[in-house]
């Protein structure tokens, strides 16, 4: 500690006027390179202890009430006002990060202002143990989110039911005309989707789940192809599916056969010019 220079400013607020340490603006050489520690007091006599590596720009966006990383403090700011806080700097020129974080760790400890006895919420550094009471809030805030089925351990079928709702009003994104026409229109879209669709059928756990699925429903008497006009229409897209594979393959065949018939009529042709002799001079002769 013996290394760092102490740079106090007036604990009064009225000493330095209002807005003075906001109005600081120091160079950006000096930003740069300015690490230490500030403290801020309330007219409570509660502190906060915080690490800056750029002094004072910790400590203006906490004045600012731009900073929410620490509730306590910044609620303690807008009940209060940032004019009436005092601003302490202490700044260790040259030091590490980790030996600021060890520093921030030592102050918060010796001006004891862990809460409730003062705005830390943690021991300092990046971070440390919570005290019991920060503890206390966030388990009591947890359990109330639990209970209200807001909580993010429950955001799966939190989604899920916003998605349902989402669709059944007609204000899903993707049933948007534009979107479905879209995503239908793009081919490596539509290839992606088969492939995905194709590898998770392969799995044997999925074609399991699906099967006894199937064979719960058909019991039940809920399974599409219990109802006889659903399944017609099945048997038919599978009929004209069937059909339409057939005339293909036999359209397919057909066009290659006349690709060799006309080939073959051609190269007959060619052949059969180069044995006719050319009788356009020729005199007409008549055989009684």
């Amino acid at each position: 500690m013996s290394s760092a220079s102490l740079e106090v400013v007036p604990t009064k607020p009225n000493d330095i006027g209002s807005n003075t340490l906001l109005a600081i603006q120091p160079p950006k050489e000096f930003m740069m390179k300015n690490p230490g520690i500030y403290i801020l007091t309330s007219p409570s006599g509660k502190q906060y202890v915080g690490k800056d590596r750029n002094l004072p720009r910790r400590a203006n966006e906490h004045l600012r009430g731009g900073d929410t990383k620490c509730p306590a403090i910044h609620k303690a700011i807008l009940k209060y006002g940032h004019d009436a806080f005092s601003v302490e700097i202490i700044r260790y020129p040259g030091i590490s990060e980790e030996t600021l974080d060890a520093v921030e760790r030592w102050w918060i400890k010796r001006l004891q202002t862990l809460s409730p006895n003062g705005y830390n919420l943690t021991n300092g550094g990046d971070g440390g143990k919570l005290s019991k009471k920060t503890r206390q809030k966030m388990s009591e805030r947890n359990r109330k989110r639990v209970e209200n089925g807001t909580h993010n351990f429950l955001g799966g079928s939190i989604q899920r039911h916003t998605n349902k709702k989402r669709v059944e009003e007609g204000t899903h994104p993707w049933l948007g005309p534009e979107t479905n026409q879209k995503m239908w229109n793009d081919p490596e879209h539509r290839k992606k989707i088969s492939h995905a669709i194709r590898e998770h059928n392969k799995d044997p756990q999925v074609r399991k789940k699906k099967s006894q699925r199937n064979r719960e429903q058909i019991k039940a008497g809920t399974h599409n192809f219990c109802n006889a006009e659903v399944r017609q229409e099945a048997l038919n897209a599978r009929r004209r599916k069937k059909q339409k594979a057939e005339w293909m393959w036999t359209h397919s065949i057909a066009m290659f056969l006349y690709e060799i018939h006309d080939y073959t009529l051609k190269r007959r042709a060619e052949f059969l010019s180069k044995d006719i002799p050319d009788t356009s001079n020729a005199e007409q002769t008549y055989f009684f």
